[in-house]
């Protein structure tokens, strides 16, 4: 029943951080081909593994973050967040480190501005090949954001979007960058009918069999969904980049676009 559901809903587990913690935003954005997905596995390289061994040795203790949820192996992200819990001893000393032009007064943005720099852009941490270095990093943090001990990276999301990119061209890409962002096909696509199944597809749909819960946690799976085709240019600039690489911000504000791009 409508009524039992809100009140079922309602009831949700306490994420907020300890008493004598501050916690942070951070907005990550990586490269996802080497990482066997986001969530920390035993014996894999995760993006998650590799951002807590960076955040512990800034800190110098184990860290634990808390996202907004996990990814397949080799899905890149451009704006995931998570948070990360420092000490008020901690936050005092990262805060201490910063030389930026900061009013000495505000010391989560002081503390905020030495995680971003440290987290910047590292690249993997390869176990098999430990003496191994990449000129350019893999994983890198956007930004970094004093939050309310309240705020919670995975019930806090409004909404997330998805997209994937489709090559449809007779010849192989131009780029070997393309190889890594989108899925080549062969065959000419009808962008009419996609977009007629996109309009079928969109609407409420219920995710209860891949709902991840905790004890006491009792939400409503169900979840709105909108769907859209955009077609973008296939042309790179110089043959270097492929086209969303340079966009700061997608061609559109919808939710969902799977992009499809003509060769």
């Amino acid at each position: 029943m409508p009524g039992q559901q809100r009140e079922r809903n309602a009831i949700q587990v306490d994420r907020s951080a300890k008493d004598g913690y501050h916690r942070f935003a951070l907005k990550l954005a990586w490269d996802g081909t080497t990482y066997k997905g986001f969530q920390s596995q035993s014996h894999m390289n995760t993006v998650q593994d590799n951002l807590e061994k960076r955040i512990s040795g800034l800190i110098g203790r184990p860290a634990r973050v808390i996202a907004w949820g996990r990814t397949d192996s080799g899905v890149h992200a451009q704006g995931a967040v998570c948070s990360i819990d420092v000490t008020a001893e901690e936050l005092k000393s990262l805060a201490k480190r910063c030389r930026a032009d900061v009013h000495e007064g505000q010391i989560e943005k002081r503390a905020a501005v030495i995680i971003q720099s440290a987290l910047r852009e590292f690249s993997c941490d390869n176990g098999n090949y430990p003496d191994s270095k990449t000129r350019y990093g893999s994983i890198s943090v956007k930004s970094v954001l004093s939050v309310d001990p309240g705020f919670d990276a995975r019930f806090s999301a409004k909404w997330k979007r998805y997209i994937y990119y489709v090559i449809a061209s007779e010849g192989d890409p131009t780029c070997f960058v393309w190889a890594r962002y989108a899925w080549h096909v062969r065959w000419p696509l009808n962008l009419s009918k996609m977009i007629d199944a996109t309009d079928a597809l969109s609407g409420e749909h219920n995710f209860k069999w891949l709902s991840v819960t905790e004890s006491g946690e009792l939400r409503d799976p169900r979840r709105n969904l909108r769907l859209t085709i955009e077609e973008v240019p296939f042309q790179t600039a110089g043959g270097d980049a492929p086209y969303f690489m340079q966009q700061d911000k997608g061609s559109s504000g919808r939710s969902d676009v799977i992009s499809f791009c003509t060769g």
